[in-house]
Formats: structure tokens, sequence, C-alpha cells
């Protein structure tokens, strides 16, 4: 939340009767606003404490004679000199992001006798211990119990070196890790079923991520501006996603999740390029989109500052909004053959200005690959590179004792192929 949009929460607050006061306890000055008679440690705009305080500090028991309850939204925003902080006992709520852009903060501290909250390993945990509700920086070992990272939880440990994750840890708030910049690597465990939006936004030194079997939903926006992202990898079991040429996509093959930086080939196949799938990928260079894609979505390539080129092929007919929006360094378009207009409309009308782009017509080439079922049986050619339109034979040849058996598209041979006009048995396909 930006700092004006937070200012003119604290005047609708206000509007409403809730005021916000200050005082000054141990050395330093507090804002705090008082609702049912109780306390309310309370953000109006940047901080609930100057945000130069340093060292370790520990929340009031009481502010303006009244129990101190509760720590509200992004109370803290921006304290990075603060190193440690002993929540009192009678906290019995803390708000979303109420320690973000901590970058100092290493370790938590709780009162015992607080029911609902506790510290392992310096961290925030709720009192049961399944949820982690604040982290903080170094070299972090989330405590074997933990089974949901909380929304936020990380938000802005900019010095985050590493993480250690449990096996029991099921899910992965929203904006977990955003802003994370330090954090080079992170091993998901077998066991994480779910990834919220935004968990890993802005984790800029990240290069690597594998997804275990056990993730079934991974949310739009999930690795966002990671610019220093290479490659995904999935484990082979998993059911629902899988990873082609290092870019994460369903398992079907026909949905691009979420990609990555470099040079991009789409693998064919793929149908439609999802929601914010590049989003901030700065380290983009080029895309090639294959003959297959139909849909490219919203925010596709939304802040991919240093994508250069793009291949857009005829099958694309659709490009959502904002899709190229941020692409500052996008020079060249290259469409297939009379179609530059189309795919100019088809910008235009996601709002993007044309009007600096070169669009370069050229066939769309195509990569035919064949496979013999055994090549102890016989060989095939014809296979390659093509151009749309081109015409290729195929050619088949048994080995002394055996016949042809046909043209097929699977491994397993249940799918004939079929080529119009051809017997899908004869040795020469055309």
């Amino acid at each position: 939340m930006t700092k004006r949009l937070m200012m003119a929460a604290a005047a609708v607050a206000a509007a409403f009767g809730v005021w916000a006061d200050t005082e000054t306890v141990g050395g330093i000055t507090w804002t705090y606003r008082v609702v049912d008679d109780e306390a309310e440690i309370y953000n109006d705009g940047s901080s609930a404490i100057p945000a130069s305080t340093s060292g370790a500090i520990t929340i009031p028991a009481t502010l303006g004679g009244k129990p101190v309850t509760s720590i509200g939204e992004r109370a803290f925003l921006l304290c990075n000199c603060l190193a440690s902080v002993t929540i009192p006992d009678g906290v019995t709520s803390i708000g979303e992001a109420a320690f973000d852009c901590c970058s100092g903060l290493m370790s938590f501290a709780v009162d015992e006798g607080n029911a609902k909250y506790k510290a392992v390993n310096g961290l925030l945990l709720s009192k049961d211990g399944t949820t982690l509700v604040a982290g903080v920086n170094g070299d972090v070992t989330i405590p074997d119990g933990v089974t949901s990272i909380g929304e936020y939880a990380f938000s802005g440990c900019s010095d985050l070196a590493s993480v250690t994750i449990p096996d029991g840890v099921t899910s992965i708030g929203e904006y977990a890790f955003a802003s994370c910049y330090g954090l080079a690597s992170v091993t998901i465990p077998d066991g994480v079923t779910s990834i919220g939006k935004y968990a890993f936004v802005d984790c800029h030194d990240l290069a690597g991520v594998t997804i275990p079997d056990s993730v079934t939903s991974i949310a739009n926006f999930a690795f966002a501006s990671c610019s220093g992202l290479m490659s995904f990898a999935v484990d082979e079991g998993n059911a629902k996603y899988k990873s082609v040429n290092g870019l994460l996509l369903s398992k079907d093959g026909e949905t691009l999740v979420a990609g990555v930086n470099g040079n991009v080939t789409i693998p064919d196949g793929v149908t439609s390029i999802g929601e914010a799938a590049f989003e901030g990928c700065s380290g983009l260079a080029s895309v090639t989109i294959p003959n297959s894609v139909t849909s490219i979505a919203n925010f596709a390539f939304t802040w991919c500052s240093g994508l250069a080129s793009v291949t857009i092929p005829n099958s694309v007919t659709g490009i959502g909004d904002a899709a190229f929006s941020g692409c500052d360094s996008l020079a060249t378009v290259h469409v297939e053959p009379g179609d530059a207009e189309r795919v100019k409309a088809l910008l235009e009308a996601s709002g993007i200005d044309v009007s600096q782009l070169t669009f370069e017509e050229e066939k769309t080439i195509h990569k035919l690959t064949l496979k013999p079922n055994s090549t102890k049986y016989g060989t095939v050619s014809g296979g390659g590179e093509y151009a749309v339109g081109a015409k290729a034979t195929l050619k088949a040849k048994a080995k002394s004792g055996y016949v042809f058996a046909g043209w097929f598209k699977d491994k397993s041979c249940k799918k004939a192929l079929n080529p119009k006009g051809y017997d899908n048995r004869k040795a020469s396909v055309k």
C-alpha cells in the first residue's frame, strides 16, 4: 500500500471516530489508537514509531492507560534499523505485513504468558506453532510443526540469505517472501500444496525453483518480477505442472504458467500464455511464440523492460490488456507474411503504442521430429525444419525380416497419423 493510500485510510478511520494519539514510552514515541477501550499500535501513514528507531524494542503493555492488544497492519513499515522486537502477553492480534521491509530485524521474543503467539528460533509463530506469522533476516530454519507460512511472513526481509522449510509445511501464503532480494535459492518441500499470489515477487536473486510432486496450486504473479530467475524444474510425479525449456507449464503442456529470463523459445503445444506469466522478467531478451499459441493473457509480458524482440504467429487471435506494457526496449515484432496489420491491431487493442515498433514479415519455421518405435526394426527419414506451407516427405524403411506397421503420433502406437489423401500404412507419406 502506498503512503498516499495509507494516509487516506487513516482519514477514513478518523471520520468514523477512531483517532490516532501518541505517547512516549522507553524513549520511543508510539502512535496508537483506542478501539473498544483497547489500544492498537497504529500506522498513521508511515510507521507507528520513528523509522530511525534502532536496536531492540519492547512493545508497551499499555498506551494511554489502555491495554495494548493489537499491532496494526504495516505498523513497523520500513523500520530498517530494528534488530529485535519483544511482544507483551496482552497482544492478541497482529495485522498483515506488520513488520514489512524491516531489513535489519533478526529476532522476535514473546512473553511466555501470551495466549496467542510465541517465538521459536527468533521467529514469530502462532501459539500452537502451526503458522509462521512473521520472519526475520539472515539464515533461517523454520521449526518443525509449522504447516503454514503466513501472508507477508518474510515480506521485505531483503537480507534473508537462506531459508530451510520443513517437510510439514503445506502452504506458502500471499506475499510470503515478497521483496526478499537476497534470497538466492529456496527448496520447496514435498508436502506443500499451494503457493499464493505474489509469494516470491521481487526475489531478484532467485535463480531457479523446483516444484515438488505435491503442489497443485500456483497463483498468478507468484514469481513475478524475479529478474534473475532462469529455470523451473518440476518433479515428474506432479499431476498439475511440468517444466519444458525451463518454463513452468500446465501438465497437459497447453498453458504457460510462469516464464523465465534470457532468450526464450516457448515449446510447441502451448496454446495460451497465462496471466502475468513473464511479468517483471526484466532480463527477458527475446521470445519466440510457436504457431500453437492462440491467446496471450493480460499482463503476460508486463514490465519485461529488456525485451527487444518477439515473434507473434498468425495463430494468435487475442492479446490481453497491458500484455506488453512497460516493455520499453521492444523494437521488433516478427510476424508471418501478410499478417503485420492484424497483429498491429491486436497490440493496439491491448493498449500498446505500435508507432515505435518495426514489424518484420518472415515465414514461421517448424521443427518436425521423427522417432522410430525401435531402431533395431528400421529407420525413418524426412525430419527437419520446414517453413509454413512447405512440403515434406516422410519415409520409413523396415529392416530385413520386418514390415512397416504405420505412422503414429504417440509412443504406444495408438494414435494414427493420417494425412489427407494418403494411406497410413504406406512407408512414404507426403
